[in-house]
């Protein structure tokens, strides 16, 4: 029993400690929008959304499956995760 609460706590201190090398760069995120969205987006359009659900959006755009006004630039897939973190902090 011990040993089970010991593994449990290393694990959740282990994913605590990897979380921000993981998570989204919401600079990367902002420094695209400037790039490439604002034309046509402001920055807090999309803060009542998730970011997974801005992701999944993003993602959905660049395949064909929701309509945008114009094409993304493929590159945009490579930053759709920090694009959502940034839009999703209310920019």
């Amino acid at each position: 029993m011990k040993r089970n609460i010991l593994v449990a706590t290393l694990a959740a201190g282990t994913l605590m400690l990897a979380g921000p090398a993981l998570a989204a760069d919401a600079a990367k995120g902002k420094a695209k929008h400037d790039e490439a969205c604002a034309e046509c987006h402001e920055a807090d359009e999309f803060a009542d959304l998730s970011a997974a659900d801005i992701e999944k959006t993003i993602k959905d755009i660049l395949a064909g499956k929701v309509k945008h006004k114009e094409k993304l630039d493929p590159s945009i897939a490579d930053v759709a995760a920090d694009l959502a973190a940034f839009y999703a902090s209310g920019g």
